[in-house]
């Protein structure tokens, strides 16, 4: 199996149970991502070349999205600084432009996120939410924000909830 995985704090989350996967890849462009799965004999990683984001230990700009562009991933995970009703976005042009490469090289596409990125500020769009298979977060979101996410063929996904929204 094949992922991409951003270098937000939410997806580093995933970086312990990831071991316990048999004959893995992972392309990353998280310096802290990559440094975690580094003792994991079964994982093969990839880190994207690029410019370092000191404060988020990110590996961003056109080296990192035209080596992106080189794979195809079974699943791609990321986090957004905010979800509208609109769609998702960025903080952040040049995470969005990496992002965007990791979404269109993935079969699937799953957005980890928390209540608190709910209208949140986030000025670069990154997608919309029928390029987006599945979202798993903490909490339930506002009800229109919920019916226009499931109008999107969208599935939304509780960590411990007995079944999807």
């Amino acid at each position: 199996m094949v992922l991409f995985l951003d270098s937000s704090s939410t997806v580093s989350y995933l970086s312990p149970i990831l071991p316990e996967f048999q004959d893995l890849t992972v392309i990353t462009n998280g310096i802290h991502i990559a440094a975690a799965l580094n003792t994991a004999s079964n994982i093969r990683c990839y880190i994207c070349p690029g410019l370092l984001k000191q404060k988020s230990l990110s590996i961003l700009g056109e080296y990192s999205t035209e080596f992106l562009a080189q794979f195809h991933a079974d699943a791609a995970f990321f986090s957004v600084k905010a979800l509208r009703k609109n769609g998702v976005f960025e903080g952040d042009d040049s995470q969005a432009l990496c992002k965007r490469a990791m979404l269109r090289n993935a079969e699937q596409r799953i957005l980890l996120s928390d209540h608190s990125k709910e209208e949140a500020v986030g000025y670069f769009k990154l997608c919309d939410y029928t390029e987006i298979n599945e979202i798993v977060s903490d909490a339930p979101f506002r009800p229109d924000l919920t019916e226009q996410i499931e109008r999107s063929g969208c599935r939304i996904l509780f960590p411990g909830a007995k079944k999807a929204r």
